[in-house]
């Protein structure tokens, strides 16, 4: 519902404007070949058009739904920081270890860093990313059970991209390496 509905987007403080998209959908998209449930809710929300906002948000839960897209937001940021960080670090090493080592050592090096790395992301996101399937994680302190729940999908994205970065680092390591 985050992604279809709210998107990329700032943070969200309000959730009116949703709830009135999801009303308007209700009361046009609703027809004869709809169930007996739907037609229900649909005349419950035209006979109360000063309540009917309020009822939509409390029943579909826009107030997690808000909080959670905010939370994605922030995830994004900040890997995205980490990433510009992680890129500027890594081109300083590199500019100084190409004084000490040849070009082709240098090169397996950084191949034997990125398959660590690699192995390193798999093992730490996979476990992040089992994590809500193992423990009910809406009990945990402080709405961290949230944060894991929403964030599972982008950890095992980056398992993804873990084991690629492992093939590839595999293959450069192997073809740099000594005969």
């Amino acid at each position: 519902m985050i992604d279809y509905t709210l998107g990329i987007h700032l943070f969200r403080a309000e959730n009116s404007s949703l709830a009135g998209q999801i009303r308007k959908i209700i009361l046009t998209k609703i027809d004869d070949n709809s169930s007996m449930e739907a037609k229900s809710v649909q005349e419950k929300l035209r006979k109360n058009k000063n309540s009917s906002l309020y009822a939509i948000i409390t029943s579909f839960g826009l107030a997690n739904t808000t909080l959670m897209a905010n939370i994605e937001i922030v995830l994004l940021v900040l890997s995205i920081l980490i990433i510009i960080f992680v890129g500027i670090f890594a081109y300083q090493q590199i500019k100084r270890l190409q004084e000490i080592v040849s070009t082709r050592r240098l090169i397996h090096m950084v191949a034997a860093g990125g398959m660590r790395a690699a192995i390193c992301m798999i093992v730490i996101f996979g476990l992040l990313a089992f994590i809500p399937t193992i423990f009910d994680v809406e009990g945990f302190i402080l709405n961290i059970g949230y944060f894991l729940e929403i964030a599972s999908g982008i950890f095992l994205e980056l398992v993804i991209v873990g084991v690629v970065l492992f093939v590839i680092s595999t293959i450069t390591w192997q073809i740099t390496s000594a005969k």
